[in-house]
């Protein structure tokens, strides 16, 4: 079902990249661009399973976003780390990066630290090895990201 689910989302960016070059959709929406704002407000307004939430990430890399629904997104995508197990953090956390070539680059580097910090308070004792599995899988991904985007290096400098 999750491979069902994943494979819905794979048309989204081509349709709403169709939609959006549209000069009028309904009486209501009157251009594919406010259709576009409609649709990932509604999207991401509604709780997600954990079993969307990757391919709705990789599916935000190919849609063309303005600077604010991209925040909108990505803060939607931000929040959901909370929701997933610790097997499924160092991906979203990877695709977040990929997302960071396009726009905010900062706002997800920071949340990302701050989502780190938190899971490996050590107030609370010593974390788990499963926590310090996933975060050193992060690192990887983080490692791999400054790599290939020079502008991801220096906002991780920066801070």
């Amino acid at each position: 079902p999750s491979r069902m689910t994943g494979k819905a989302f794979e048309i989204m960016p081509k349709a709403l990249s169709r939609l959006e070059g549209l000069d009028k959709i309904s009486d209501s929406l009157e251009t594919g661009s406010s259709f576009k704002n409609y649709f990932l407000n509604k999207l991401c307004n509604l709780p997600w399973s954990t079993e969307i939430i990757l391919p709705l990430a990789d599916a935000f890399k190919l849609v063309t976003f303005t600077e604010e629904q991209s925040q909108f997104a990505i803060h939607k995508l931000l929040r959901c780390l909370n929701n997933l197990s610790i097997d499924e953090i160092p991906p979203l956390i990877y695709q977040l990066l990929l997302l960071s070539g396009k726009h905010h680059r900062k706002l997800i580097v920071t949340n990302i630290i701050a989502f780190c910090n938190r899971k490996l308070d050590l107030r609370s004792g010593s974390p788990s090895p499963e926590v310090t599995n996933c975060m050193g899988t992060v690192l990887m991904h983080i490692s791999f990201a400054v790599k290939q985007d020079q502008d991801l290096a220096r906002e991780i400098v920066k801070l």
